[in-house]
């Protein structure tokens, strides 16, 4: 303070001598010139000594498009997600191949911008974070956007199965289903595991059906391709899990997933389709036990359920409708359908082999995605994570008392967490996730232990592998947290080596 009152009387001096001694302006100005060197020393020291001094927080923006590949004359808006959460009116830039195309301001650490090109090609999306004194600046991933030149009519196509499972050796018929309804003779392929043609199949009133011989006993994934016309764009299904048995009227095994969205299979939120649960790490796993037991492929109950914790679990307050299994979503939990299915299995005689169990990591999701959490002091949130971890071990431990240990030859498999952060130190988030991961890992190998039964740890198997095992580096966390088929084959993989 007392450099810039210096400053201030030197400048008044100098001011007022101007006007005593140099009545004109053309003088005033040359004899201030001549007190601008002595005066320039006082400006950079008042400068230097009022700089704050801070550490700014890292921070990582993850750009998103909502259409890709756009057509000409379409909205196609950029968003880009700025985390950890900054202050709202921040300003983020948006490039279109190099160039300035918009300047948004953040709303809840996310920012959106219309940035639809005019000409047909393909372009590089980014955004830059412009950043404050509290938060560091970030530039985002590179999206390729494909612009096509004319806008065709988009079309869904979806098919169906007369019967599922299928026996080997009989008919079956997969029915698509397109809308809008395209001319009458257009081709519909179907296709088995990606790259088997079914066969072709033309189009009638909106419909396409394909008769044909069931394939060898096993798990395909069936989708139908319409290739598109002059006035519709060309669409796929979504696969269908299509099954085939052999004649043997009583499977050899019975395998049970429980569990949260890794168990039921999910990937991201936009593949995330309602389902009986085939899917994920219990597909692989259910071809293993059929290859060795003559082809007889196993009854599977898959009954994860997304966002499930160890609390939920048993209270059933999350809607279960996105798994099939369940017929009364809001009425069913976990804990009651899976004894619903001990019973009729051992009623009918069938013998439950192997039972999957996954539980835990939305008991943690549920804290780190807290804010108030983030913010709170190391103490308070050492002491809060204890408490999840506590509640955690609780119920698991009612869960195997109750029913895991009451399933005598019975394999049951508590399958571990990954880090899915592990490949990604310097987001601050990493701080938590890890520590808290390993203590999770650690109580579900004690229980198991305790109870005996099986444990696969998995998260060696992702250390320097996230990025190509999970979503991660497409979608950031959370969104992006999910395995990809890769991912769930790496884990499949691990629980039958635990099994055998």
């Amino acid at each position: 303070m007392s450099v810039e009152l210096r400053f201030s009387a030197k400048f008044w001096e100098a001011t007022q001598r101007c006007e005593r001694f140099c009545p004109s302006p053309f003088l005033s100005a040359r004899y201030l010139s001549g007190h601008i060197a002595r005066i320039i020393p006082t400006i950079v020291i008042v400068l230097a000594f009022s700089a704050p001094l801070y550490a700014a927080t890292t921070t990582s923006t993850i750009l998103v498009s909502s259409l890709n590949p756009s057509f000409i004359g379409s909205s196609l808006v950029a968003t880009a997600v700025v985390s950890p959460p900054v202050p709202d009116g921040e300003k983020v830039y948006f490039y279109v191949s190099g160039s300035l195309a918009a300047i948004e301001t953040t709303i809840g650490s996310v920012a959106a911008a219309e940035v639809a090109p005019t000409i047909a090609g393909e372009y590089s999306v980014s955004a830059i974070y412009s950043g404050d004194n509290s938060n560091a600046a970030s530039t985002s991933n590179t999206v390729t956007e494909t612009v096509i030149g004319i806008q065709k009519k988009l079309t869904l196509i979806s098919v169906s199965p007369s019967v599922n499972p299928a026996v080997v050796g009989e008919k079956m018929t997969e029915t698509a289903t397109i809308s809008p309804a395209v001319s009458n003779g257009e081709p519909i392929t179907f296709y088995a595991d990606g790259n088997v043609v079914l066969g072709i199949a033309k189009i009638e009133g909106g419909k396409a059906t394909l008769t044909s011989l069931s394939p060898p006993f096993g798990l395909y994934s069936v989708t139908a391709l319409y290739r598109g016309d002059s006035t519709y764009a060309p669409s796929t299904s979504s696969p269908l899990t299509q099954v085939v048995e052999t004649n043997n009227p009583s499977p050899a095994h019975v395998l049970i997933a429980l569990g949260d969205s890794l168990a039921f299979g999910t990937q991201t939120s936009a593949l995330t389709v309602p389902s009986d649960g085939l899917q994920g790490y219990v597909l692989p796993c259910a071809k293993a036990f059929a290859s060795q037991d003559s082809g007889i492929l196993p009854k599977i109950y898959n009954l994860g359920v997304p966002g499930e914790s160890t609390s939920s679990f048993f209270t059933g307050s999350l809607q279960e409708s996105t798994n099939l299994n369940y017929t009364s979503p809001s009425s069913e939990t976990q804990y009651s359908l899976l004894h619903q299915v001990i019973s009729s299995e051992y009623f009918k005689g069938d013998s439950i082999d192997a039972v999957s169990v996954q539980l835990g990591g939305d008991d943690l999701l549920n804290l780190m995605d807290n804010t108030t959490y983030e913010n709170e002091p190391p103490a308070a949130q050492t002491a809060q994570a204890q408490a999840a971890l506590d509640t955690f071990v609780s119920n698991f431990s009612e869960l195997a008392t109750s029913t895991l240990t009451e399933l005598p030859g019975v394999n049951v498999c508590i399958v571990g967490y990954y880090d899915p952060l592990s490949d990604s130190p310097s987001n601050p988030l990493e701080a938590i996730a890890k520590p808290a991961v390993a203590a999770l890992n650690t109580k579900l190998q004690e229980l198991a232990v305790s109870k005996g039964l099986l444990f696969v740890n998995i998260s060696p198997l992702f250390i320097g592998h996230v990025d190509q095992y999970t979503y991660i580096s497409s979608l950031g966390f959370p969104a992006g947290l999910h395995c990809n088929p890769t991912g769930y084959g790496v884990i499949a993989q691990a629980i039958e080596n635990e099994l055998h």
